[in-house]
Parts: structure tokens; C-alpha cells; sequence
């Protein structure tokens, strides 16, 4: 069993739900994908649903389990955001009644094109997983921000697991600015020489494919990255900018593409759609 966790508002809620039934298309083994739901309208939403090997989080709960109501109202919606992904780790791995051996943390605006063993398999036995940017050369200036990306991070139960997920929480809760080149992404830079071997940089160019390294790569239909199966791209900056009824109009990244890159595009564009009208269908039925 794989243990997963993300988050999501109403806004990336098509996106969270994509992410799941990739996850449920792809996955060989058996899982269990967490969702925090960062609104009332969205937990309601997922609630209802019922989908298997999704877990519906209390938001509420959450907040009031982790104190993080001051943390609101002094953060940005975004920094907030970023605030939680490690806050909803340490609330899913550190809990008296879990027994998860691991926890990965996914990015809601993902989705998965080949079956994400393939990353486990790397990790192997090392306590923590984490994703490099891996940035085009004319983007190398954005490493100031962090080497590795909140995109994709696993935790082992372990004692260093534990321990590098705590302070992780503990540094995101003192300190998570979108303005000062920090977020919560910049604290991975110290793990590899912190905690040695119990970690690994994943190196599979298809895990962590994203807008600014994928035109580090040869990208063939399959998808297939440098010839190797894409495991999953991170759909950074990809959003609705206008609709007419069910003609949507979308921006897929400010980061340069390549033709072929629709490759990569079309299926997400598709699978946002299909998303977007099954909660538009329950939205008409909860009427």
C-alpha cells in the first residue's frame, strides 16, 4: 500500500481530481491519496463523491489539531498553501492512531503517465525522496529559490524520516514568504548534506518533469522523455483564463513550449475537462 497526501482549494479541484484518477490508472500497487480540502464548498464536494482509495481530510480539524489559525491570517492564500503541505505531513505521519510506514506528498496540479513505482523503486530503503528542479540553462538563476521542488517529497517512518519532516514543519511555520525567495521549497537544499545516504535525489528525468526542464529533453509519443516512460509532469502555471460554455480557454505556462510538448498538454487538457464536468454535474444535483 502507497500512502499519498495533497491538498487543494475549489480552485485546484479539477486538478486534484485528475491527479487521483491517474493515480488510479497508473498505480500497480494499492493506495491511499489523503485530500485536504482547503474550503467547505470542496470537502463537501469530494464527501460526496465517495471515491475509493481517497480519504477526505477535515479542514477544520486539521487547523485546529495544528494551530495554524494565526499562521491564516498573517499569510497569503499562497503562502498558506505551501504553509500546509508540510503541516498536513507531519499532521498524517506524527498521528497516534497512523501507522503508515511512508507518506509522499503530491502537488495537486500533477498528473501521472506511468505507474509511480517506478520512483519508489529508486528511493528504496533511504528515509526521504525528494525532486530537483533540473532547470533549463537560461533558468538556472531561479535555483536562489531551491534546488528541489515540494512537487514530489516521501517520508519514511523512521527516525530520520521523522526527524527531517519536524523541523521541515517547524522552519514552514516560522518563516513562508512568496516575497522573499523562500516559500517553503528553499529548506530542502539542506537535506542531502544533513541526513547523507537516507536520502535520495531522484534522478529518473520522467519523475519531476515539468515547464522548466522539459526542454531539457527529447520528448516522443508514449510519452516517453530521452526514451524513458514519463512517470508524471507538474502542470506549474496551468489555469482556466476563460470559458464559453464548455469551450474552455486555457494557459498552459508562462515557461516557453515546444510543439511536441503537446504531447504532455493534451491528455492533461482533456482530463481537466472531463473533471470540470463532473462537478459541474454535481453541483447541478446538489440544487
Amino acid at each position: 500500500m502507497r500512502y499519498y497526501a495533497t491538498l487543494c482549494d475549489y480552485a485546484y479541484l479539477p486538478r486534484a481530481l485528475v491527479l487521483y484518477e491517474s493515480l488510479v490508472k497508473h498505480s500497480s500497487e494499492a493506495f491511499r491519496l489523503n485530500v485536504l480540502p482547503l474550503d467547505s464548498k470542496t470537502e463537501d464536494i469530494l464527501t460526496n463523491m465517495e471515491l475509493p482509495s481517497l480519504c477526505v481530510l477535515g479542514y477544520r480539524a486539521f487547523e485546529s489539531d495544528q494551530h495554524l489559525r494565526g499562521l491564516f491570517e498573517t499569510r497569503t492564500h499562497q503562502e498558506y498553501a505551501w504553509t500546509c503541505a508540510s503541516q498536513l505531513c507531519e499532521w498524517l505521519l506524527f498521528c497516534e492512531d497512523c501507522s503508515y510506514p511512508e507518506l509522499t506528498y503530491l502537488d495537486a496540479d500533477m498528473m501521472f503517465f506511468s505507474d509511480p513505482k517506478q520512483v519508489f523503486d529508486e528511493i528504496g530503503e533511504r528515509s526521504i525522496g525528494i525532486i530537483p528542479h533540473r532547470f533549463i540553462p537560461e533558468k538556472q538563476y531561479l535555483a536562489v529559490n531551491g534546488q528541489f521542488n515540494v512537487s514530489w517529497v516521501s517520508f519514511k517512518n523512521t527516525p530520520a524520516g521523522r526527524d527531517c519532516l519536524s523541523t521541515w514543519a517547524r522552519q514552514v511555520r516560522e518563516r513562508c514568504s512568496a516575497t522573499e525567495g523562500c516559500g517553503d521549497q528553499k529548506y530542502l537544499d539542506e537535506w542531502p548534506s544533513k541526513y547523507g545516504d537516507e536520502v535520495c535525489v531522484i534522478q529518473n528525468p520522467g519523475a519531476g518533469l515539468a515547464p522548466w526542464n522539459i526542454a531539457n529533453y527529447s520528448l516522443t509519443d508514449g510519452p516517453l522523455v530521452d526514451g524513458k516512460p514519463v512517470v508524471f509532469y507538474h502542470y506549474h502555471e496551468f489555469k482556466e483564463i476563460g470559458t464559453d460554455g464548455w469551450n474552455f480557454m486555457f494557459q498552459l505556462t508562462n515557461y516557453h513550449l515546444r510543439p511536441e510538448d503537446a504531447i504532455i498538454y493534451s491528455p492533461y487538457i482533456d482530463a481537466y475537462k472531463r473533471a470540470k464536468e463532473t462537478i459541474e454535474s454535481l453541483r447541478i444535483q446538489s440544487r
